[in-house]
């Protein structure tokens, strides 16, 4: 499973108890099974990670179409899940969404 998380927005992100958005998507996908792939993608894509988790990190400040549309195409996998580093997210949701 592949998730591609869009950083454009996390410097308007609001930490929740000290704990930016970003960091705490990967965290909870520091948990999942080994083979999830985490794609970081934009102007802040450089970003903390946690151990035990591979992170692409592709800094480009490109529209978010078309940073879509890229990693899509590039897609090895059936499904792509997409966040936005900058929106807060029940992890349990990261879970529902990896294996419908």
């Amino acid at each position: 499973m592949t998730f591609w998380i869009d950083t454009a927005r996390l410097a308007d992100a609001q930490a929740l108890f000290g704990l930016p958005p970003l960091d705490r998507h990967l965290r909870a996908l520091a948990r999942r099974p080994a083979g999830t792939r985490v794609i970081l993608s934009g102007p802040a894509a450089a970003a903390t990670r946690p151990e035990g988790l591979a992170v692409d990190a592709v800094a480009d400040a490109a529209p978010f179409a078309d940073r879509l549309r890229a990693a899509l195409a590039a897609a090895t996998e059936p499904a792509l899940v997409v966040l936005d580093g900058g929106t807060l997210v029940d992890p349990r949701l990261l879970e529902v969404l990896a294996d419908p």
